[in-house]
């Protein structure tokens, strides 16, 4: 149920997502020298080919899906040893100049040992010094754990979605739509007595001829010392509520 929630936020996000994530695509990285300058760097040319799986338009999407979505993404960078790219490996030494490629790192294991953050995927564990980490946002109350926008609207989304899947489950079931309700009573009186328990709505008295037999059924019992559970649907006057398209009631 969980995963199914956690694809439906994620959905719900998607087209605005996507919106942004297609502008982000059209945006091309340059280098430049301490006088802003552009200048041709090794980095440059990892960017517009990152790895064997994504073009360069195929990995700015993920880098901008991933943000958008996710609180941190994290980034391994590839160094060259002699013409073979390899995972990790010291490139800030080199000021980048042995950079060969970047994959993503997905749901890495994240730890500090010794004063240092590692990244673990299976059985693989790279330094804080072989991987970027790019956070989506910043949370107030955690300034270092990261954040995403679809994040701030994912409880609005599931909110919906759980809306959503109430309503459809309602209507199946034959239920009367959200905000209506039906008022049993054996007379016109009984009738106004249990809308005018409610606030103000709009009412409509449908008489129905009923034989003698079904009539004697509707004869009041004694009174009882408990207090009467109101109709269903309605409150008493000291418990009144105003019906909205968002009040849903059950019996």
């Amino acid at each position: 149920m969980f995963d199914h929630y956690r694809a439906s936020s994620y959905a719900t996000a998607y087209p605005n997502i996507r919106t942004i994530a297609n502008k982000y695509m059209t945006v091309r990285p340059f280098a430049i020298n301490g006088n802003g300058e552009q200048i041709d760097h090794c980095i440059i040319d990892a960017l517009y080919h990152p790895n064997k799986s994504d073009s360069s338009v195929a990995f700015a999407e993920k880098i901008a899906v991933s943000t958008l979505s996710l609180r941190k993404t994290y980034i391994l960078v590839w160094s060259n040893y002699g013409g073979v790219a390899k995972p990790g490996g010291d490139f800030m030494g080199q000021s980048g100049r042995n950079i060969a490629g970047f994959t993503f790192l997905e749901f890495p294991r994240v730890a500090r040992v010794g004063g240092k953050t590692t990244y673990t995927v299976g059985t693989q564990t790279f330094t804080e010094d072989e991987v970027l980490v790019l956070p989506g946002g910043v949370d107030p109350n955690d300034l270092y754990a990261g954040y995403s926008p679809s994040e701030a609207s994912r409880r609005w989304a599931t909110l919906d979605d759980y809306i959503a899947d109430f309503q459809a489950g309602f209507f199946e079931n034959g239920a009367v739509p959200a905000g209506q309700f039906i008022i049993t009573a054996p007379t016109r009186q009984a009738f106004q007595e249990s809308v005018q328990c409610c606030k103000t709505l709009i009412a409509e008295l449908v008489v129905i001829t009923m034989s003698p037999t079904h009539t004697d059924r509707l004869t009041p019992r004694p009174a009882s010392r408990r207090p009467q559970r109101p109709l269903s649907g309605c409150r008493s006057r000291n418990q009144t509520k105003i019906l909205t398209s968002r009040t849903y009631l059950s019996k």
